[in-house]
């Protein structure tokens, strides 16, 4: 289960990263902005459940 956990968590990490979004961000500034903080948000989740893992 860990192991879909993590290849979801690198999926997501990579849709949602500023860098890869860029192109887009000229479009559309608040895109890169709702990129940053979702892959903030995508980060603190996976820092939590491999706490949770860990127990």
């Amino acid at each position: 289960m860990f192991i879909q956990v993590d290849a979801a968590y690198r999926r997501a990490l990579l849709h949602f990263h500023p860098d890869r979004v860029a192109a887009l961000a000229k479009i559309d500034p608040l895109h890169r902005v709702e990129a940053e903080e979702t892959f903030k948000l995508i980060s603190r989740m996976k820092s939590t459940l491999h706490l949770v893992a860990l127990y």
